[in-house]
């Protein structure tokens, strides 16, 4: 049986129509999957490539994240090293007692007085002002601390120019609320110093509250 079929198509007048025809279908059905397969791949492909790039944008904004994390953690370390807090306030009072003492002048009076506080606001902010500036805005967990502490020293006018100029120069959360030069009587150059400055630090609001 399969012997004469296999003769009928080899005789046939349209063999070649038939075995072309029959190579197409065969083909066909062994095709056709694979367009479908290669459809879902490349669909695939698109979402996995699309992925990729998504995970490559993550990847350089983490890392200027992580460029301004570490910029911002220097700054707040290097604010913190400068800020006066109250454990510190007994060396800086000495400190400031030795500068007066080195530069020649002679200390009159040192006072700190009581630390002052109100809120400190992420922008716009300005310490040396005594409520945050009306464009200031940004509620944070933090208080600013101030502190003034008051100086009376007397020496001569060179003297009294390197106090101020190492005081100046010192690199401490602080500024000038106010100074007072005045020629002490009886000398040709001695003067009189009154200097007010303000020692500012943050502090959480949870531990002020303490």
């Amino acid at each position: 049986m399969e012997h004469s079929t296999i003769d009928r198509l080899i005789t046939h007048p349209r063999r070649r129509w038939i075995v072309t025809t029959g190579t197409l279908l065969s083909g066909l059905l062994f095709l056709l999957p694979a367009v479908d397969s290669f459809s879902q791949e490349r669909s695939r492909y698109a979402e996995l490539s699309e992925q990729l790039d998504a995970s490559r944008t993550l990847i350089a904004e983490k890392g200027q994240w992580e460029q301004r994390l570490q910029e911002q953690r220097q700054r707040l370390e290097h604010l913190e090293a400068c800020s006066v807090t109250e454990d510190e306030l007994n060396d800086y009072r000495t400190w400031v007692t030795e500068c007066v003492r080195h530069n020649g002048c002679r200390m009159r009076r040192i006072q700190v007085a009581e630390p002052v506080y109100r809120p400190w606001l992420n922008e716009n902010d300005d310490p040396t002002t005594d409520r945050p500036p009306v464009n200031a805005e940004g509620e944070t967990p933090w208080l600013l601390e101030k502190r003034q502490l008051t100086i009376s020293v007397e020496g001569e006018l060179a003297d009294v120019n390197r106090l101020l100029d190492e005081l100046h120069t010192t690199d401490v959360l602080a500024h000038s609320s106010g100074v007072s030069v005045r020629r002490v009587d009886g000398t040709p150059s001695g003067v009189s110093l009154d200097l007010n400055l303000v020692l500012m630090n943050l502090v959480r609001k949870s531990d002020a509250a303490q």
